[in-house]
């Protein structure tokens, strides 16, 4: 039997793991080049924001948020860099890709707030009344359906509207308009979510409260249990999944047969064919959920929110 200190002379140094860092530099490197650090990172654009780039296809997303308070344009732009931005489509340009077949693809750039921060000069005194403010934003937000943001691919996709303006409902309004391509409603909201603060500590990040997960400490008695019980779960799970097998395929029929076959009911509020070529309008009204609930019922359909 050898010594330990035989042992010990045969044991070698343990080689350097090197790990990557986003901007592509080993973990030993990072010291040495921090320039690099500032170099321009690409992501090609997703099969889904090229089709939002079709003419057919060309959608925006517009979010109007109001506040009880006036909006100071001199505070979003100090936080923006902070929260918003970190985000990164929204601060990064459009860059056709020459040498893979004039891909699209993101390209991070510097950020001009002063450009994508817009605060139009409103007459106050024109539209004193609520009425008459409430009309002004639904005409601004009107109009900015007429433009679109892929036309200067030269800036991110992205602008802010600030209106100070004291409507119905809010001292001031914000008006976000985002092309489609840069994320949808789940991951807009979350970028939302990152703009916010709690206010027991204006420091901290908003949360959401969520369901603890499950695990196997929460079941001790699984852990425990014994063969056969074990052997009961395993076939349960192969009837759970024979069943979602069978529901997916039924589910594909139907559906392919209702496409083939079957055309959607006239309804009172279903679009006529020309519609699509008018103009849109966006209103603003308080709808309670309760005669939601009714017209769906009456209608026999269902709602998504």
């Amino acid at each position: 039997m050898e010594t330990d200190e035989g042992l010990k002379l045969r044991k070698q140094a343990l080689k350097p793991i090197l790990t990557k860092i986003p901007n592509g530099l080993s973990s030993d490197d990072e010291d040495e080049d921090p320039s690099d650090e500032e170099e321009e990172e690409e992501r090609p654009l997703s099969p889904t924001g090229r089709l939002f780039h079709e003419p057919q296809m060309n959608l925006h997303v517009v979010s109007v948020v109001g506040c009880n308070c006036k909006i100071d344009p001199e505070v979003v732009k100090a936080n923006f860099p902070l929260s918003f931005l970190k985000n990164y489509r929204f601060s990064s340009v459009l860059v056709r890709d020459e040498e893979n077949g004039g891909k699209m693809k993101w390209v991070r750039t510097k950020v001009d707030l002063d450009k994508h921060i817009i605060v139009p000069e409103v007459d106050q005194l024109a539209h004193a009344t609520c009425s008459s403010a409430d009309k002004f934003v639904e005409d601004y937000v009107h109009n900015l359906t007429k433009t679109y943001l892929n036309d200067d691919l030269s800036r991110p996709l992205w602008d802010l509207h600030i209106l100070n303006l004291k409507t119905s409902e809010a001292d001031g309004t914000a008006i976000l308009r985002v092309h489609h391509s840069l994320g949808d409603g789940i991951s807009l909201m979350s970028v939302l979510l990152t703009c916010t603060r709690k206010s027991s500590d204006p420091k901290a990040l908003a949360t959401l409260q969520t369901n603890k997960s499950k695990n196997e400490n929460n079941h001790p008695e699984i852990k425990r249990s014994g063969f056969v019980t074990k052997l009961l779960l395993f076939l349960i799970g192969i009837w759970w999944f024979l069943r979602l097998f069978f529901n997916t395929i039924i589910d594909l029929i139907v559906v392919t047969v209702s496409l083939c076959m079957c055309q959607d009911k006239g309804l009172p509020i279903k679009g006529r064919p020309s519609t699509k070529r008018t103009s849109r309008r966006i209103v603003f009204k308080n709808v309670s959920l309760d005669d939601l609930k009714l017209v769906k019922n009456t209608l026999n359909t269902v709602c998504n929110f």
